[in-house]
């Protein structure tokens, strides 16, 4: 096979309850509770996904421009395709961790 293949195929993990899907799925319930210990919770399942994309990017040789350039050919919308969810996983990340900062602060402010 020539060309550049996906870092993380579909097929490679068969569905168990801790997938990705079920991951994000955790990650936004804990989000909505609004709680800092549901936030901080939040930001371990999405923070533990972008970490493990980025370990997969460093592992397989694969840069990012290669992946785009894969994505772009093979499957042309973004939210349709496997790697969405890491996209996903960043934004739950980073609404995480604003969350438990702007906790944390007020927090702070109040004592």
């Amino acid at each position: 096979m020539s060309g550049i293949v996906g870092v993380v195929s579909p097929w490679y993990y068969p569905w168990s309850y801790v997938n990705e899907p079920t991951r994000l799925l955790l990650a936004a319930a804990f989000l909505l509770l609004a709680k800092l210990w549901s936030n901080i919770a939040a930001v371990v399942l999405a923070g533990y996904m972008v970490a493990y994309f980025v370990y997969l990017v460093i592992v397989s040789n694969v840069t990012l421009a290669q992946e785009w350039r894969y994505l772009r050919q093979f499957e042309p919308y973004l939210v349709g395709s496997f790697d969405s969810q890491y996209v996903f996983a960043l934004i739950l990340f980073s609404f995480g961790v604003y969350y438990s900062w702007r906790q944390l602060s007020y927090r702070n402010y109040v004592a």
